[in-house]
Order: C-alpha cells, then sequence, then structure tokens
C-alpha cells in the first residue's frame, strides 16, 4: 500500500464491444450475378464483394459459396477477394436458374457475421 491508503495496482477500463467489434467482423455486403450463353451452355459469373464491419473492402479473405444450377447440381468453390474486397467465381450449365449462397467468409483475425450480410442471390438465363 502506498501512502494515502492506495494500493499501486493499475486499472484498465473494459474496452467497448462495439469498438473492437466492428473491427473485426467480415461481411458479404453485396453479390452480382449475370449469366451470358455460350454455344448452347450457359456461363455464370458472380462477384462476392467482402467487406469488415466499418464497411471497408478486405482483401485476402476467403469466401466459400455453393451453387445451386439448373441441372439440379451443387457445385462448391471458393475464392480469395482482391485488393477492392471482391471474390469472383463462375460456372457453366444449363439454362434455368443459377442460385449462389455465401456459406462462410475467413480471415485470420475476423469472425464472419452472417446475420448482417447478404447471403443469397438468384438469376434466371434465358
Amino acid at each position: 500500500m502506498l501512502a494515502g491508503g492506495e494500493s499501486n495496482v493499475r486499472r484498465s477500463m473494459p474496452k467497448s464491444d462495439s469498438a473492437t467489434t466492428s473491427q473485426v467482423l467480415l461481411r458479404s455486403t453485396a453479390i452480382t450475378l449475370t449469366t451470358a450463353k455460350t454455344g448452347r451452355s450457359i456461363k455464370a459469373s458472380v462477384k462476392v464483394a467482402v467487406k469488415d464491419g466499418n464497411g471497408i473492402a478486405v482483401s485476402g479473405a476467403t469466401a466459400f459459396v455453393t451453387w445451386n444450377v439448373p441441372s439440379g447440381g451443387t457445385i462448391t468453390q471458393t475464392a480469395t477477394t482482391n485488393t477492392k474486397g471482391l471474390a469472383s467465381f463462375t460456372t457453366t450449365d444449363l439454362r434455368g436458374s443459377y442460385t449462389l449462397t455465401v456459406t462462410n467468409l475467413t480471415k485470420t483475425g475476423y469472425t464472419f457475421d452472417p446475420a448482417n450480410s447478404v447471403l443469397t442471390k438468384t438469376v434466371t438465363s434465358r
């Protein structure tokens, strides 16, 4: 104890959850899905935008997706985001509806926030 009854113990205030959490969240903020005819097949292309809790693009994150394609199949793919925070995916199948679902986003030091993410997009080719 020091003079006056004070102890030599440092106390620190806990960090605000909102301040620390918003910096480590990883979100899918937009899915752009397009199709183009390639001969008798259809090529579907997707860009998934990945940002942190503050809305800043995150490069080097891995996006995991699942496609449901017109022929009835399911395809899983992964891609790494570029410097603009975009992960790109493509698949080719028949004419019809293509649905892409983001199943996970990972990067060391970040936590995927599916509740506040855009997870699914569907487009129908003609």
